[in-house]
């Protein structure tokens, strides 16, 4: 699931709250939540802070953090290379424990990953210094 907000309007931040408890409320409990900001090309008009992000998700057990740019396209393919990896790696979990289900093998492909703009967070919601496990 992916929780975007306008990094140049603080209000859409502010409003993640109640989106995050709509998510919360309605969805399974094993979703996964990326939060994603946009319109990091616009520095000079920035109100939301990464740092306010990053605290924002740690205190919501919110899985990844990211700063995108739709108008660039800067960090876009990697938000849904790594959302992508992750439903592949829970449904290879979910099939491994499934004794009827078919043996599977799959791979992956290296990519470079800038992660400036990116946190990522474990299971106790507390900040990966490694890394994207995608």
């Amino acid at each position: 699931m992916f929780l975007t907000y306008d990094m140049t309007r603080e209000q859409t931040f502010i409003n993640l709250e109640e989106w995050h408890k709509e998510i919360v409320a309605h969805a399974s409990p094993e979703v996964i939540i990326y939060l994603v900001g946009n319109k990091a090309d616009e520095i000079e008009s920035k109100e939301v802070s990464f740092e306010s992000a990053v605290k924002f998700a740690e205190a919501n057990k919110i899985h990844k953090v990211f700063e995108t740019s739709a108008k660039t396209g800067s960090t876009v393919e990697e938000v849904f290379m790594c959302a992508s990896k992750d439903i592949l790696k829970k449904t290879l979990s979910d099939i491994k424990n499934d004794v009827t289900a078919v043996n599977f093998i799959g791979g992956t492909t290296p990519l470079h990953r800038n992660t400036q703009h990116r946190k990522d967070f474990n299971e106790q919601g507390q900040v990966q210094e490694k890394g994207c496990g995608c």
